[in-house]
């Protein structure tokens, strides 16, 4: 019995079984009715008394030296116990299983998540994205594959909720949309997406503005604000301090939490947040007037700190009760709810100040929106428009400060 050599192999034109002496393998050539050549490789082999035959590859796209890598592997296997067709049955089963439980609506949830939380700042959000699916889409539509959720299935996890909890109806159904938007990218569903709002659920349901309308963060009236302050100021917990910088700063709650030492700039006055904490992906300047850093030089010493080069550069300017990481948004309610406030949030004092910005200074809407973070323009104007008028927002934080604290300074 002779070895098979690659230009033998390429030049047999004689239908038959062709057996490469040293490795076993055999060249099978067929001739099809068009008397077109096929050829592909085998292996014949014996287990538990049985004689089978495996197949290797077609020809030329498996080469003879591969073909003879592949049976020394297998013969290895078998003397092991295994039997390569056995194995390679298993393993197609365990890959039929695997797509179709990627194609499982909760596992295409996961698989979107996996992909998108790395954007997503806020760990609020995150949470909220798992338990609002797992509370109420998974019981209806978790195990059903992406392929075969109708509209009617959709509805079944949307409309209880619809009259009760608008938003977070809403808010599901968005969830189940991008999820079912993912399926359909990856291959495992071609139909039309059925959690679309307009031109889909929108003939089915009211409008949310028609069963619950809009409700904005509660805010507390400017007028009141300087008379909140003196209260506040009588609070002596860490948490007073963090919520009085941030009616000062007029910056969403998440970024005064995640505050650390390194990010203030004491010898500019200017307090930079990093766009990774930053609700619009953009680093955000916040010039810092007197009261800002008096309140911060004071937090340095609550700290145990004497010269703000001597602070801890990545340490939290206000941590939790721990010292392992920032505050919640919850110590703040409790605050609220003890000061006799308890409709009224964090978030609403951007409001307040947008509200006494508007009304009682002449300053440019620009800058009150820039002294909000928020982007002023369209994209075209964005993309020219290069400064965030920094030096210009100083002297209205300054007299935003000032009318702040105006009934704690006459004391």
């Amino acid at each position: 019995m002779t070895n098979l050599t690659a230009i033998r192999v390429q030049k047999i034109k004689e239908p038959g079984r062709y057996t490469d002496g040293g490795s076993g393998v055999i060249l099978q050539v067929r001739q099809g009715r068009a008397g077109r050549l096929s050829k592909s490789w085998l292996l014949r082999y014996s287990f538990a008394g049985r004689r089978r035959e495996v197949g290797l590859g077609a020809y030329p796209v498996t080469s003879l030296a591969e073909a003879r890598e592949q049976a020394l592997a297998i013969r290895k296997s078998i003397a092991l116990g295994a039997d390569p067709i056995a194995d390679r049955e298993a393993r197609k089963a365990r890959a039929v299983n695997e797509a179709a439980r990627a194609s499982r609506f909760a596992d295409c949830a996961q698989a979107y998540i996996n992909a998108h939380e790395p954007t997503w700042k806020n760990p609020k959000h995150r949470q909220q994205w798992r338990n609002t699916l797992a509370t109420y889409a998974y019981p209806v539509i978790g195990d059903m594959d992406v392929a075969d959720i109708e509209t009617e299935h959709v509805l079944r996890v949307v409309e209880p909720l619809w009259y009760e909890k608008t938003e977070t109806a809403n808010r599901v159904r968005g969830r189940i949309e991008a999820v079912l938007a993912y399926a359909i990218a990856r291959g495992y569903r071609k139909d039309a997406n059925p959690a679309t709002w307009r031109g889909q659920l929108n003939a089915l349901l009211p409008a949310r503005s028609r069963v619950a309308p809009v409700r904005h963060h509660e805010a507390l009236p400017y007028a009141a604000l300087p008379a909140f302050m003196v209260q506040l100021r009588v609070r002596s917990a860490p948490a007073a301090r963090a919520l009085e910088l941030l009616i000062l700063t007029c910056v969403r709650s998440f970024e005064l939490r995640g505050m650390v030492w390194n990010e203030v700039d004491w010898s500019s006055g200017v307090w930079t947040i990093p766009k990774d904490r930053s609700k619009t992906d953009v680093e955000h300047r916040v010039p810092l007037s007197t009261p800002m850093l008096t309140l911060l030089l004071a937090q340095l010493a609550v700290q145990g700190v004497s010269r703000p080069s001597d602070a801890d550069a990545s340490g939290y300017v206000f941590p939790n009760q721990s010292g392992t990481g920032p505050y919640s948004d919850s110590v703040w309610r409790a605050l609220f709810r003890r000061m006799g406030h308890p409709k009224i949030t964090a978030h609403g004092f951007r409001s307040t100040f947008r509200d006494w910005c508007g009304e009682t200074t002449n300053f440019p809407r620009e800058l009150a929106e820039h002294a909000l973070g928020h982007q002023v323009g369209n994209a075209v104007e964005l993309a020219y428009r290069r400064g965030d008028a920094l030096e210009r927002r100083r002297p209205l934080m300054e007299q935003w400060s000032t009318y702040v604290l105006a009934e704690l300074n006459t004391r």
